[in-house]
């Protein structure tokens, strides 16, 4: 009996842009943003170089695409977590803890993520892909907190877009301190939104 052989299937770019940006979350978690080269991340994914050049042209084209696939991640993932909330008080602590848990649950990302914003601050063109990523969080965040006033009947401090952008601030900056702490205070974040967010008299 002549055993067949199934022609081989090569696989959809969708498929090679997922694999690439798999290969490249685990080694930019393990070496870091300037550690990790690009032969590293071809060589994880089973592919060549040219493979990630086709896809992202660059180093920090990749960072960035994987960059914002996380954050979009983690971000659906707090919002999910939170859900709708009828107070300010239940919105600030769910928020507060979802987004601690995100970040102290992913260290090394952070620190990755530390390294790219540092080099964007040098390099005009990275700067404004990446002001342009931080601003589609800004509004993922602001259309949340509209949505969920407006739902729950709860008078928010500020217009939604700064209230946005002083939650990022308060997690980024938090968890940079945390990276430095081997007992990080997981209700801080939480207790700052909740008198943020608290009514006022």
């Amino acid at each position: 009996m002549t055993q067949r052989t199934l022609p081989r299937t090569r696989p959809t770019r969708e498929q090679t842009r997922a694999r690439l940006l798999a290969a490249a979350g685990t080694v930019f978690d393990a070496g870091g943003y300037q550690s990790t080269s690009l032969d590293d991340v071809a060589e994880t994914a089973g592919l060549t170089k040219g493979a990630i050049y086709s896809n992202f042209g660059s180093k920090d084209d990749l960072f960035a695409a994987l960059m914002s696939t996380r954050i979009r991640e983690r971000l659906d993932r707090v919002t999910e977590e939170v859900g709708d909330q009828d107070s300010a008080d239940a919105l600030a602590r769910g928020a507060g803890k979802a987004l601690t848990d995100a970040t102290l649950g992913d260290p090394e990302w952070h620190v990755a993520f530390l390294e790219f914003w540092t080099r964007a601050m040098h390099n005009e063109a990275v700067r404004e892909a990446f002001a342009a990523g931080r601003a589609t969080s800004r509004r993922i965040i602001s259309q949340y907190l509209a949505e969920q006033a407006t739902r729950g009947n709860i008078v928010l401090p500020l217009e939604p877009d700064r209230l946005a952008t002083a939650i990022l601030a308060l997690s980024n900056g938090l968890a940079i301190e945390h990276l430095l702490d081997a007992d990080p205070d997981r209700e801080l974040l939480p207790d700052l939104l909740r008198m943020i967010l608290a009514p006022r008299t």
